[in-house]
């Protein structure tokens, strides 16, 4: 009896497929608006996209001796970028992870 409702109790707690989230890899088609073509399986548009710092445009100031200077650190997208992301929320939204 009380190892049915422990073993019920474990099959409960395991979450769904559809709650885990994928590693997807995908191809930058557009930037404005930005869509991108997930394993040649959909087109993602710019509402499903999450994207993190890599993909986004950073430029940093720095100063040594006195002497001020700026470098891009990372680049945002453009078209024919090859990404990874992370399918969340249920298959809902898409996090860019990188560039691969």
């Amino acid at each position: 009896m009380a190892g049915e409702k422990l073993a019920r109790a474990l099959k409960d707690s395991k979450p769904k497929s559809g709650e885990l989230s994928d590693l997807m890899f995908g191809i930058v088609t557009s930037t404005s608006p930005l869509r991108i073509q997930a394993e040649s399986r959909m087109q993602l548009s710019s509402e499903h996209l999450i994207l993190s710092r890599m993909v986004k445009n950073l430029t940093i100031t720095i100063t040594i001796d006195g002497k001020s200077g700026s470098a891009q650190v990372f680049r945002p997208l453009v078209t024919g970028d090859r990404v990874s992301m992370l399918r969340v929320s249920k298959g809902q939204k898409f996090y860019v992870l990188e560039r691969v």
